[in-house]
């Protein structure tokens, strides 16, 4: 399912191993960022050289934070997941805020 977030198409779906394997690379220079329907503010970008990467978005005090967590496949979706709830994420968004 793709929202419109922004002037931007925001593209949910159910990570998966293989569902993030078969994702393409965009044209060169660009980046695809695409979001788990499963867990909240969990996404993952896409680089036109095909390097995946999974980031925290969150707000804090009306802005958009983001905090990288690691590049996929070396990270599993499952941890990437259980990165995103824990606490440490949230004080790391914190302080970049200030």
């Amino acid at each position: 399912m793709n929202q419109v977030q922004e002037g931007v198409v925001a593209n949910r779906i159910n990570f998966t191993k293989k569902a993030l394997e078969k994702l393409p690379s965009p044209e060169k220079g660009g980046r695809d960022t695409y979001y788990d329907e499963k867990t909240s503010g969990l996404a993952l970008r896409v680089t036109s050289t095909g390097t995946k990467t999974f980031m925290v978005y969150r707000r804090v005090q009306g802005r958009a934070e983001r905090v990288t967590l690691g590049r996929f496949p070396s990270m599993t979706v499952e941890q990437a997941r259980n990165k995103t709830t824990a606490p440490c994420v949230c004080v790391l968004i914190s302080m970049e805020t200030g």
